[in-house]
C-alpha cells in the first residue's frame, strides 16, 4: 500500500486494520525523508493521526499487534523499481496478494513533469510491481479527487 502519509490511505489503513481481521501482513511503502527513519515516519505521520484513536482505545494493545501485522518498507514511487531493496522486494512479491496504490501529488501548481513523474510513472511503477507478484489477486488504483469532472467527452 502507498500513501498511507497522506490524507486519504490512512483512513483506508485504518478501515482496512478494523474490519478486516484475517490478514497476515500490510506492507506500507513510504519515502524515506532526509533525517527521519521510514518506521520514525509511520509511528508519527500514520498512526499518530486522530482516525487511529478509536481504534487504539478498543485496542489495548493496538501498538505491539500493529508492529506486527503493518510493516514499513522504504520506497519511492518516482525511482526505478521504487528504490526498494532486493530483500523487501523478494518478500512483497512472495506475500502480497492486494496493491492498493494511492500515493500521488495532489498539487494543482506542480510543473507538468513533475506530475507526470509522480502521478501516472509511479501507479506505472506498482502496476509492474503488482504483476511481479505471485500471489496477486487486485490491484486498485486510488487517484486524486479531481480526476473525474463533470464534462463530458
Amino acid at each position: 500500500m502507498t500513501g498511507v502519509t497522506g490524507f486519504l490511505a490512512k483512513i483506508i489503513l485504518e478501515k482496512l486494520l478494523r474490519s478486516v481481521k484475517n490478514f497476515r501482513r500490510i506492507y506500507v511503502l513510504i519515502r524515506p525523508k532526509k533525517g527521519m527513519a521510514i518506521e520514525e515516519r509511520f509511528k508519527n505521520q500514520v498512526l499518530g493521526s486522530r482516525c487511529f484513536e478509536c481504534l487504539k482505545k478498543e485496542m489495548p494493545y493496538f501498538d505491539e499487534w500493529v508492529s506486527e501485522k503493518v510493516i514499513p518498507v522504504g520506497a519511492d514511487i518516482t525511482k526505478p523499481g521504487l528504490n526498494l531493496s532486493p530483500e523487501d522486494k523478494a518478500r512483497i512479491e512472495n506475500e502480497a496478494q492486494i496493491v492498493i496504490n494511492s500515493a500521488a501529488s495532489v498539487s494543482f501548481n506542480d510543473k507538468l513533469d513533475k506530475a507526470i513523474k509522480i502521478n501516472l510513472k509511479g501507479s506505472l511503477r506498482m502496476m509492474e510491481l503488482a504483476k511481479s507478484c505471485k500471489n496477486i489477486e487486485i490491484f486498485t488504483q486510488i487517484s486524486t479527487a479531481y480526476v473525474n469532472s463533470d464534462k463530458e467527452g
